[in-house]
């Protein structure tokens, strides 16, 4: 995806209005479909506990991690 495309899917305001969960859970079936078979496991620190969380319910990271590095 380029970033236009990802600024055209978490711009609009049915984006914005959605809980973290719906988010997750939309973005789980999105990227689901997009995923290549040979694609790596995504292992991701963050200092922010909030969007480790997303990124695992979403199904981007494999694990995460908030540590403060």
């Amino acid at each position: 995806m380029t970033l236009a495309e990802l600024y055209d899917r978490y711009t609009p305001d049915t984006a914005q209005r959605m809980t973290p969960a719906q988010l997750a859970d939309r973005d789980r079936k999105f990227y689901a479909e997009r995923r290549r078979p040979d694609a790596l496991r995504v292992y991701g620190p963050d200092i922010a506990a909030p969007a480790v969380r997303y990124a695992q319910e979403a199904g981007l990271l494999e694990t995460g991690f908030t540590d403060d590095l």
